[in-house]
């Protein structure tokens, strides 16, 4: 999912109540694969089975549960319990900026 208004990290980060490792300045549009992932995009690390590919992704973030918040990874954390909670939230933020449904919350920093 893709919008043509961003969303600071920060702010996304407490949208979908994950801890941030990195820059919450930092704007971003939209969510994708780890290999797919644009660098103004959020990607997500579900499996083991693809930390191969955080080395090759261009993503600004990754969505990564708690235990693997200490990865050396040059760019953002988006740290949570569950990752598949916090990619279903993640979705769901972009998806509503994309069709112009803001939140207040969102609306004051986009």
């Amino acid at each position: 999912v893709t919008s043509k208004s961003s969303i600071k990290l920060g702010l996304l980060a407490k949208e979908i109540g994950a801890e941030l490792k990195g820059d919450p300045n930092l704007e971003v549009y939209g969510i994708n694969t780890l290999l797919e992932a644009k660098r103004d995009e959020v990607s997500f690390l579900i499996r083991d089975h693809f930390l191969s590919e955080l080395s090759n992704t261009n993503a600004a973030a990754v969505i990564v549960s708690k235990s693997k918040k200490d990865l050396n990874f040059s760019r953002c954390l988006l740290i949570g319990e569950s990752p598949h909670l916090l990619y279903a939230k993640t979705t769901q933020v972009f998806k509503s900026l994309s069709e112009g449904e803001v939140k207040p919350s969102i609306s004051k920093q986009v």
